[in-house]
């Protein structure tokens, strides 16, 4: 029906009478604002006052009705809904302060009604104005009900199975839901050993509730955060605080239980020996530093300095360098000519673990010069001699006299030996040496068959 005004005219014995005015007027509309939850199994609820974000669904529906319609938990009974009379048709408008559904308008279906899904977690109080059309007058409803956010579980991780003294500390932590909304946004607060530390934290990733292959997936979130904090060797907890946004509420994880290690010291030894070689009863300084952790304290153990498996004896002097490095030096001389494989060990401390330096360097210990003979001379016949060019080099810059010497060996007494230099020669001999190689002439003699080897 709609209004509109008509004349009636009736006739009675030939004559006409007096036509009257009928005024139709639009019925009188009554509005129903409620919340319609359907959960899981696909069972409605008309009227609900409460649902849970993600929880099924959360349907807002506006239902304009004639005046003696009425509303209960199975919808509304109207002249519209039993099909007993046209629908009312048009737009509504919500007022619904402070949410995310204030300024909306919805057009009602052919069955007189509109609804939307409710958008998010939060407490409405929703005023719905119809403006009403040709059979149906302008009306107004409210309503209200408060949709909660749905629960978190938070669980921290560390990146790693355990972390090393002074190392920057990586965790992670994931937020679960058993809701079929939107991702869940928010933050972390991380904590350990009960005090909240400074952490950049970030969504790593994310992803809302789908269905894949039948399988469900709920909205769940992973936080990545990094820290810096120096922790000492031992056991630790970390904890983590979930923030909660709008559609999910706030959570706290369980204590995770974690180990701290001592870090790895590794000994960097170092020494400058002359080319060539260390000189006899020169002195040599041998150092050995252990470096810090990225975020740790400087060492505090001892430094060894080893000659093979030898402890070399001494002070060992200490200082920290730059950068919190632990320095140790140690000074060595020998009187020997040889070889000598150099090592240093650190004791470790409360926060490094002890550690052998590797690939222990070789030192050489030379005496002023070095002298380059052949390994053997071979005389063809009895009484006759051979000869051999011996090569002196000096070491360390050495210049001066060198006294050489040869002795026959007792079991060959037959044989006989000398040195040749310019016009001297003899089995003794003074040569001296510049700062490069000299040569002197070796000769040698014997009245017997054999082969004379010197050394």
């Amino acid at each position: 029906l709609f209004p509109y005004t008509t004349l009636f005219r009736s006739t009675y014995g030939g004559s006409y009478s007096n036509s009257a005015p009928v005024t139709v007027t639009p019925e009188t509309s009554k509005l129903f604002v409620n919340l319609v939850t359907i959960n899981v199994n696909g069972v409605r609820t008309y009227g609900a006052s409460s649902a849970t974000y993600g929880s099924g669904y959360a349907i807002l529906r506006v239902d304009v009705g004639d005046a003696s319609a009425s509303f209960s938990s199975s919808g509304i009974s109207s002249l519209c809904a039993s099909h007993q009379e046209s629908c009312p048709t048009g737009k509504v408008a919500l007022r619904a302060p402070g949410s995310p559904l204030d300024g909306t308008t919805l057009s009602l279906n052919n069955e007189g009604y509109a609804e939307m899904l409710v958008p998010s977690a939060g407490t409405y109080s929703i005023t719905a104005s119809y403006a009403g059309d040709a059979s149906f007058a302008a009306g107004s409803g409210t309503g209200s009900f408060t949709v909660a956010k749905a629960s978190t579980a938070v669980t921290p991780s560390l990146l790693g199975p355990s972390g090393a003294y002074g190392a920057s500390l990586g965790m992670y932590s994931n937020v679960t839901t058993s809701s079929g909304g939107v991702a869940p946004s928010g933050t972390m607060q991380y904590a350990l050993d009960g005090n909240t530390v400074p952490a950049t934290s970030f969504i790593f990733s994310s992803g809302g509730y789908k269905v894949t292959n039948g399988v469900p997936a709920y909205a769940y979130a992973t936080f990545e955060g990094i820290t810096s904090t120096l922790l000492s060797v031992g056991n630790h907890t970390a904890m983590v605080q979930y923030s909660g946004d709008t559609n999910y509420a706030p959570s706290t994880s369980q204590p995770l239980t974690f180990s701290v290690v001592q870090a790895k010291s590794y000994p960097n030894l170092q020494f400058n020996a002359p080319t060539g070689g260390l000189l006899i009863g020169q002195t040599l300084t041998i150092t050995a530093s252990v470096s810090p952790a990225t975020y740790g304290l400087s060492p505090t153990g001892t430094i060894a300095f080893y000659d093979g498996a030898t402890l070399i004896p001494g002070t060992v002097s200490y200082s920290l360098l730059p950068g919190g490095t632990l320095s140790a030096s140690i000074s060595v001389s020998y009187s020997k000519v040889g070889t000598h494989i150099i090592s240093a060990t650190y004791s470790g401390d409360a926060n490094y673990a002890s550690e052998n330096s590797t690939g222990g360097p070789v030192l050489s210990v030379v005496g002023p010069v070095s002298i380059q003979q052949p390994s053997f001379m071979y005389i063809a016949s009895p009484g006759q001699t051979g000869s051999s060019t011996l090569t002196i080099t000096p070491n360390g810059g050495f210049t001066g006299a060198v006294s050489l010497a040869c002795t026959p060996d007792p079991k060959a007494s037959e044989s006989t030996c000398s040195f040749t230099s310019g016009t001297n020669s003899g089995s003794t001999l003074q040569v001296n040496v510049g700062t490069g190689a000299t040569t002197v002439t070796f000769n040698d003699g014997t009245t017997a068959s054999h082969t004379d080897r010197k050394s």
